[in-house]
């Protein structure tokens, strides 16, 4: 009944959430409930993330969906003058939304890049379910177009931030339904500077996942901060911390209390 007398309703509303910060979402989309209903999202992975952002310099939200993490990234470190936000979603929509919301906020520290990432610049496809913007899934080969799909662009997120000009530690979160390993592979100079990634990962990238991160001398931990074999059985999704081994006992010490 909830639903039907809601999100139904093709709209938008300003939610005063309880981190502090206005957003705007769509009252059409199941992935605003729990903004709408709670005034918050995804608790968990909230909590991680203010720990591992105190003292960022760079936050990079990879398919931001509506910008929740980029907008509580710049609620916390609005005060710090070198912190920047890059905030990277293909879906035109929510981008408009996105947009409302750095504005409503007066967030000047973030960068709003309408495109999906992958491993190499380009064109390609982007399909999202009508009311379930969570979904949405951005492939860039050209062939790959299906009904209701539209065009793209690709980005590399080494190709959007100048990693010599940042003065302190990097913070990039992917959740991009399945490009993961993508994604990570356009980011090689991010860990070149021993950026941190918190990644949504599908269980069937993992044994890709592997020896890309050992190759780069990168350790997969669950969000507990405990390191995962990657020939474990693991959930079809589930979120993980990436980190450079020389960091994994202060990203350890930093997210403990979190989920403690």
């Amino acid at each position: 009944m909830l639903y039907r007398s809601v999100f139904t309703h093709r709209r938008d509303h300003t939610i005063q959430t309880r981190d502090g910060f206005l957003i705007r979402v769509p009252l059409y989309d199941q992935a605003a409930a729990s903004i709408v209903f709670e005034r918050a999202y995804s608790p968990q992975e909230a909590a991680i993330l203010r720990r591992l952002l105190k003292g960022c310099a760079l936050f990079v939200d990879v398919g931001a969906n509506l910008g929740y993490f980029s907008l509580l990234a710049c609620a916390l470190n609005r005060h710090q003058d070198d912190f920047a936000v890059v905030t990277v979603e293909p879906n035109a929509a929510l981008c408009r939304l996105i947009r409302i919301s750095f504005q409503l906020n007066q967030f000047d520290c973030a960068e709003l890049i309408e495109a999906a990432a992958g491993r190499e610049a380009g064109c390609g496809y982007f399909q999202v379910q009508d009311n379930l913007s969570s979904n949405g899934r951005a492939v860039l080969e050209a062939d790959s177009a299906s009904d209701g799909a539209v065009r793209v662009e690709f980005v590399r997120i080494d190709d959007l931030v100048q990693y010599s000009t940042v003065t302190g530690s990097i913070l990039i979160k992917i959740d991009v339904e399945g490009g993961e390993v993508d994604a990570l592979a356009g980011a090689t100079e991010a860990m070149r500077h021993g950026a941190v990634f918190m990644c949504e990962v599908w269980a069937s990238s993992v044994s890709e996942l592997d020896p890309f991160l050992a190759s780069h001398n990168y350790v997969m931990m669950d969000v507990s901060g405990n390191c995962i074999d990657y020939r474990a059985s693991l959930p079809s999704r589930t979120d993980v911390i990436l980190a450079p081994a020389s960091r994994v006992a202060a990203v350890q010490h930093a997210i403990q209390p979190a989920v403690a």
